[in-house]
């Protein structure tokens, strides 16, 4: 009984299950398609700074919360079979209360914060990742269809998500940058279904000084890497099989 109650609790802690993720449709080689950039927010909306410390000690808490409340539920004896998802749902709302408050304590003033916008804000209109992505797209995409033709027969329309900061306890920034991109006929109407797929892309973290080190190429580069890299998947995702 013990024993089964203990892999009832690991599978509490494993409810996030798998999912399967969404495929993007082949196009033929020497199709004509288009390609549509998009943005979702808009360019000029105030950049997201998270606090990575918040997140990770609220599902840390949360996690120990529910392990905590199962095993205190193996102690109801006959009734254990009870306790125990009692035990781990009051637990997990106990441990999540307690990572929260611990979080927050990472967070990044509203000075740096305000900084760290700015600076990002700056590079873009220098830099901008939607038309670099574009760019680095069209040119793999060339070498297998034709583009934006009068005679084009898929839209491939590309949309950047989100674009956001990640900071840490000890100040350490990494850029989060998310693109849906979404396949379908060119003649289809907005209702029909199309298939759509996410891409993301997590920089490697840097000191919030040399994130607003006006003299360094560090925002650019990781700008470059990841519309290089969101590229090259969304061109191998079309043509693979």
């Amino acid at each position: 009984m013990r024993e089964k109650l203990a892999k009832s609790i690991a599978l509490i802690l494993l409810l996030s299950g798998c999912s399967s993720a969404p495929t993007l449709p082949t196009i033929r080689q020497g199709d004509a398609i288009d390609i549509v950039m998009l943005s979702h927010p808009p360019k000029n909306e105030a950049i997201d700074v998270h606090n990575e410390s918040f997140n990770s000690n609220l599902n840390t808490g949360a996690k120990s919360g529910v392990l905590a409340g199962g095993l205190w539920g193996l102690t109801c004896g006959p009734l254990a079979i009870l306790c125990v998802p009692v035990g781990a749902l009051m637990g997990g709302i106990t441990g999540t209360a307690t990572g929260a408050v611990i979080g927050l304590t990472g967070a990044l003033s509203t000075e740096k914060i305000g900084l760290l916008r700015e600076r990002l804000l700056r590079v873009q209109k220098k830099h901008g990742m939607l038309e670099e992505l574009q760019s680095n797209v069209t040119e793999r995409a060339k070498k297998y269809w034709t583009i934006n033709s009068n005679q084009s027969v898929v839209v491939v329309n590309i949309a950047l998500q989100e674009l956001q900061l990640n900071s840490t306890r000890d100040e350490q920034i990494s850029i989060v940058i998310r693109v849906e991109v979404d396949v379908r006929p060119k003649n289809a109407s907005q209702v029909e279904a199309s298939t759509k797929k996410m891409y993301s892309y997590i920089g490697p973290p840097g000191s919030l000084s040399i994130w607003l080190d006006e003299g360094n190429d560090f925002i650019d580069t990781n700008l470059t890497s990841a519309s290089q890299q969101i590229a090259a998947q969304i061109v191998a995702d079309l043509t693979a099989r």
